[in-house]
């Protein structure tokens, strides 16, 4: 007559921790409506880590987009990557991240997760590439 449940909401630019908040208790207070039970439900907000976006002029994007998009040889979208990364944890002290760029997959943490080898290669040229251009960035500077 009980049940815990764990909801990993991922923040976006354009979605903040009080508009997810909102949208979750709007669905608990519907839940809550239409199968009534001797209390209501209860939430225990946990930590959350706000939603950051690297400059797309920033040395660390441009250097990395360019990079996979020579060795791809196509266009390579920008998105979003949720908080399961140390990229939050390093945006919050001031260091640019960038997560997400990675290989291929298939059915990702869930029962037969998979990545495409295919794709390795790629990925790693891509860093191959990046990472030498990031470093004269940083010796440009002052």
């Amino acid at each position: 007559d009980r049940c815990t449940c764990k909801v990993d909401f991922r923040l976006t630019p354009q979605v903040n921790e009080q508009s997810a908040r909102k949208w979750c208790e709007s669905i608990i207070k519907k839940i809550d409506f239409y199968y009534p039970g001797p209390a209501s439900t209860q939430i225990n907000w946990l930590e959350t880590w706000p939603a950051y976006r690297l400059r797309p002029e920033s040395s660390l994007v441009r250097e990395f987009l360019g990079s996979a998009e020579e060795v791809f040889g196509r266009k390579i979208p920008v998105g979003i990557s949720g908080p399961s990364n140390i990229g939050n944890y390093l945006a919050s002290r001031g260091i640019p991240a960038i997560s997400g760029f990675g290989v291929a997959y298939a059915n990702i943490h869930a029962t037969d997760e998979s990545v495409e080898l295919a794709s390795v290669m790629g990925v790693y040229e891509t860093y191959r590439r990046a990472i030498p251009r990031l470093l004269k960035t940083l010796h440009k500077k002052p």
